[in-house]
């Protein structure tokens, strides 16, 4: 019996891999992850919000990696950056721009230096 290569061993039974079009960069995230792992910086959230390399975790929700890819809490991301995020969330909290979360998550990181947004692609 000849198995074509598309297949996927599941125990004693093959069944074909879907055929799923990805963008170039998620392809070539899958890729990445396939041969190295996640490679990609921790991935930052608050509440519903996520930020970070987005193809790199689709890619790994895709080969149902998701639960490996490291995650950091935006409170953990101020403290590594030395920035006071109660102070900073007390002061955000209702202000203009913060009307919605997405909003505030984006007034919440500005608040954060530059090298730090650019460690974790935020």
């Amino acid at each position: 019996m000849t198995v074509d290569p598309s297949e996927t061993d599941r125990g004693d039974i093959k069944r074909p891999t879907p055929e799923v079009e990805h963008s170039p960069e998620v392809q070539q995230a899958i890729d990445r992850i396939r041969s190295e792992g996640w490679t990609a910086s921790p991935l930052v959230f608050h509440g519903d919000e996520v930020r970070g390399d987005l193809s790199a975790y689709e890619a790994a929700r895709f080969l149902g990696m998701e639960d490996e890819v490291p995650r950091r809490s935006l409170a953990d991301v101020f403290r590594e950056a030395g920035v006071d995020f109660e102070q900073v969330s007390s002061r955000l909290g209702s202000g203009a721009g913060a009307s919605d979360q997405r909003g505030m998550f984006e007034d919440y990181l500005r608040e954060l230096p530059r090298h730090v947004r650019d460690k974790y692609g935020i």
